[in-house]
């Protein structure tokens, strides 16, 4: 089983997170700020509702095999405290923010495991846990092995890739 941890619940991470928990072969764990029981996000589909298991001190976090960054861009020094209990050798990290400086804001993390991701997901976040998606959206991943991983973790979603 693939263990997952999407950093940041807003309206992009709750979207991503709530796609990959809808597939049994992964494990997802949240990472957030606000603790919220249920997650609902209203999908061009239908309701995905799950009740995720969510962490919000990173010194509950353990390793996994993926960490997901999709908190905005100047929250990167907070995303980057999950990050020093989340990743190991062999755990890999994607970055789902706006711009194109993935790498640059988290230094730490070596090259090679990072993974650069554009999001073109229109969705809006209503409270914690809560998001209404307008359309399915696309993720631009790159092409190579690291992006072929990543976009294989989405494999059971409508999302575009």
């Amino acid at each position: 089983m693939t263990r997952i941890a999407v950093v940041g619940t807003g309206a992009i991470g709750a979207t991503i997170a709530a796609w990959l928990i809808a597939d049994p072969a992964l494990d997802v764990t949240l990472c957030a700020r606000t603790p919220f029981d249920r997650l609902r996000v209203e999908t061009p589909d239908g309701m995905l509702e799950s009740h995720p298991r969510l962490l919000t001190d990173p010194a509950g976090a353990t390793p996994t095999d993926w960490a997901i960054v999709t908190t905005k861009t100047y929250d990167a020094p907070g995303a980057a405290r999950w990050l020093d209990r989340l990743v190991q050798d062999g755990t890999y990290v994607a970055i789902l923010q706006n711009g194109v400086e993935h790498r640059a804001r988290f230094p730490q993390l070596a090259a090679e495991r990072i993974v650069p991701v554009v999001v073109d997901i229109p969705a809006e976040r209503t409270a914690p846990g809560a998001v209404g998606q307008r359309r399915t959206g696309r993720l631009t991943i790159p092409a190579r092995p690291t992006g072929e991983a990543f976009a294989a973790l989405f494999a059971a979603s409508p999302i575009e890739l």
